[in-house]
């Protein structure tokens, strides 16, 4: 899929420049929101993040977004090939039962 756009274009935006439909594949962009468990001593808690950036180990190239793919390659040593810089938006402790 080819997109052509005017230095105009991008002063003045008019459709959805984050839609998912401008990129092709399973793609995570910076921005994004994602979820994960955290743990502080006996307290779990259940944390928003939003995405900042992603680095490759190597290259220490950063990159606004990157494929799934890619994402979860790892390298020779068994770890992941790309590291996620992300900050918590919220944090939801687990009620007790």
């Amino acid at each position: 899929m080819y997109l052509a756009h005017t230095l105009e274009d991008l002063h003045k935006p008019t459709g959805n420049w984050n839609s998912a439909e401008l990129l092709d594949g399973d793609i995570i962009k910076v921005g994004d929101l994602t979820t994960c468990l955290v743990q502080s001593g006996e307290i779990i808690c259940l944390a928003v993040l939003e995405i900042s950036s992603f680095e490759y180990k190597y290259s220490k190239c950063q990159v606004t977004s990157i494929s799934m793919d890619d994402f979860e390659k790892l390298d020779n040593g068994n770890q992941s090939k790309v590291t996620v810089l992300v900050q918590i938006m919220d944090l939801e402790a687990a009620s007790k039962t």
